[in-house]
């Protein structure tokens, strides 16, 4: 009986540690897939910021060795790209004062000062000339101009929105440096509406969903109307989400359990980089639909482990029976022998 008791003990106490070790297995899983969606849809994205940069960076590679040439040649060139890519808002370069040959001579050609700054853009499906000049709008009051020239190196701009046409866009921007000589920069212009269209359809289990930020917490997607291009991170006033937005902000993946930063549901949070542009796409995912496999798996280890726990149980009450019996039994056949002495005798 002891035997039986300690057995089933034992049992017991391993599809406990079974149980709870494949839970945390499987639970270790769940949150392993909801990080690699997230830096599978981030990658997606990533993709797009690295083709339309490979564009700029391929126009500054072809300026940084032209000092002066024909200008209506450079302009022809630009215009091409934009033919071939219509997805692109606008095409450009912008050089500085007498970094594409001498301005004076092209003063009052195409902008008053003669500065060489070819830009095409879609407009209503006609492609538009517009060439700018920083006399009427100041270069280093503007990122996609300020950003590169300051850094030397090639950027990817933070989302703005169009004042014209209230559509969010970015900047793909390459500096062009001729030996230790920054002359300019020569850029793209991309809309983010499929950008946007693709990561506000992006499946999260049953009925989670996704949002795209910048490295500085603005929204680019936000699951609140008004907010894509405006409000950032902080507007949510949650400390529970502030690893993510440190994390997000150095560049790195993370996750965490918090409720639902647009709801009140809890939800597991996953973010993953997007680069170039420093950006970040997060998912959040209903932990019940997360756990559900996990909270399945547990419950069927505990139907299994309770099956051969039940046979020991039922053994170990037929072992205590029988030893019922078998002491009346032996007191019956005492009692019988003290009676059939009696009458001999």
């Amino acid at each position: 009986v002891a035997i039986a008791a300690v057995t089933a003990l034992a049992i017991g106490a391993l599809t406990w540690l079974a149980v709870d070790r494949s839970a945390d297995a499987q639970r270790s899983a769940v949150q392993r897939s909801l990080q690699d969606l997230a830096e599978q849809r981030a990658g997606d994205v990533s993709r797009t910021n690295v083709r339309y940069s490979e564009i700029a960076g391929a126009m500054a590679a072809q300026a940084e060795t032209v000092p002066d040439a024909d200008r209506t040649t450079i302009k022809q060139l630009v215009q091409g790209i934009s033919k071939s890519h219509k997805e692109l808002n606008g095409v450009y370069y912008q050089f500085e004062h007498d970094q594409f040959g001498r301005d004076a001579d092209y003063a009052g050609q195409e902008t008053p000062t003669g500065m060489f700054a070819p830009y095409w853009y879609w407009e209503e499906g006609k492609l538009v000339y517009a060439p700018a000049d920083d006399s009427e709008d100041p270069l280093d009051g503007n990122d996609w101009w300020a950003v590169p020239k300051t850094t030397l190196t090639q950027a990817v701009i933070d989302p703005y929105v169009d004042p014209n046409n209230g559509v969010m866009m970015t900047s793909y921007v390459t500096p062009i440096i001729t030996g230790k000589t920054f002359r300019g920069v020569a850029g793209v212009d991309y809309a983010l509406s499929d950008v946007q269209k693709f990561v506000g359809g992006l499946k999260v289990l049953d009925s989670g969903y996704s949002f795209l930020v910048t490295g500085g917490g603005k929204f680019i997607t936000a699951e609140k109307k008004g907010w894509a291009g405006k409000a950032t991170l902080a507007r949510l006033k949650r400390e529970d989400l502030e690893p993510m937005r440190k994390a997000i902000a150095a560049g790195k993946p993370g996750q965490l359990e918090a409720t639902d930063p647009f709801g009140d549901a809890d939800t597991i949070v996953t973010w993953a980089p997007v680069d170039p542009g420093g950006w970040a796409l997060v998912t959040v995912a209903p932990r019940d639909e997360a756990m559900a496999p996990v909270t399945e798996l547990r419950n069927q280890l505990l139907l299994i482990g309770a099956t051969p726990l039940g046979i020991v149980q039922a053994s170990l009450t037929a072992v205590v029976g029988m030893t019922a019996i078998g002491a009346g039994l032996a007191g019956f056949l005492v009692t019988r022998a003290h009676w059939v002495e009696r009458i001999l005798l």
